[in-house]
């Protein structure tokens, strides 16, 4: 652990998943920095398993944590995702999908870019399990997107949709894969 608080044995504990969430929402970006390689420190512990109470609240305060205004939090921040999507619940991936995505069609230029690579990043990590749910919750969203008028939106969103299909391609029902070969090859 990083060194805001000191190391405990065996499972992390409410208490320190709390303890930890609060120093992220520092107003000192270095304690926000120190508090999210803590973060990252614990969700990369085998023994790592929050309540349902604990996942969203990590969830929403990771979310947070990529729209922050240092890129080092950032970056830390999408770090924090490939052992998150692995260890909850599927509504919580689910949940960061749609905030991700919103973000990437919808956000602000600073916003689009970090929001990307961490969904790009969810969509590599997420268990294969979760393949047909986030297809179809994606590919509608970013075959929009493919037909947005602004460039980097168009860019985002296609690089994005490689991806998903790549990983879960083979998963998609027809009238999806008609969705994505009109949006595609009509640009």
């Amino acid at each position: 652990v990083s060194g805001l608080l000191p190391p405990l044995r065996g499972a992390m504990t409410s208490f320190t998943v709390n303890a930890i969430l609060e120093e992220t929402s520092k107003r000192d970006k270095d304690y926000r920095y120190m508090a999210t390689s803590d973060l990252l420190s614990e969700l990369q512990k085998e023994s790592f398993k929050p309540d349902t109470d604990g996942e969203k609240k990590i969830c929403k305060a990771i979310l947070k944590l990529l729209n922050d205004q240092s890129s080092d939090v950032q970056g830390l921040a999408v770090k924090c995702l490939p052992p998150l999507v692995r260890k909850v619940h599927d509504a919580q991936v689910d949940a960061i999908i749609t905030e991700l995505c919103k973000f990437v069609l919808e956000g602000k230029e600073e916003q689009r870019d970090i929001c990307a690579i961490a969904l790009k990043t969810v969509v590599v990590e997420m268990p294969s399990s979760m393949g047909g749910a986030a297809a179809r919750q994606l590919v509608p969203r970013l075959v929009s997107g493919v037909l947005k008028d602004k460039l980097e939106v168009k860019l985002e969103s296609m690089d994005i949709l490689n991806d998903v299909l790549r990983r879960f391609g083979s998963l998609l029902k027809p009238e999806l894969s008609a969705q994505c070969n009109d949006a595609l090859f009509a640009q």
